[in-house]
């Protein structure tokens, strides 16, 4: 998965998310950043497979950007995830891909969009 996977135009959740995203691929430890984002890919491959076709699961565009995020910023701090435990707890809590750790506002996407600039701006 590419963290700039992009958004529909005017669609400022999807646009939020995707800075948030970009944020938390930035805070991957540098040294381990290729090998967590490999990680992180084939945990969101197999659990969008696995939940996309659950029957009483709504996995839409939005949850799917929520997963990502989520997934990236438990990679942050740990070095793997049993695939299977994950999917069985989201489908026991639905909600969980429903809701962002912190408030969606706009002071937050000001600061995700300083620091995806700044690490860009750092590496020319």
């Amino acid at each position: 998965m590419n963290p700039d996977n992009g958004y529909k135009q005017g669609d400022s959740f999807m646009g939020g998310m995707n800075l948030l995203i970009d944020e938390a691929f930035v805070r991957l430890p540098k040294e381990s950043r290729e090998a967590k984002t490999g990680k992180i890919n084939e945990a969101f491959q197999a659990l969008s497979t696995s939940l996309g076709t659950h029957e009483g699961i709504v996995f839409g565009e939005h949850e799917q950007a929520m997963l990502q995020l989520k997934l990236v910023r438990y990679f942050q701090r740990m070095e793997s995830i049993d695939i299977p435990t994950v999917r069985d707890a989201l489908v026991e809590t639905p909600g969980f891909l429903a809701r962002e750790k912190r408030r969606f506002s706009w002071d937050c996407l000001a600061k995700a969009t300083m620091n995806v600039y700044i690490e860009a701006v750092s590496k020319k």
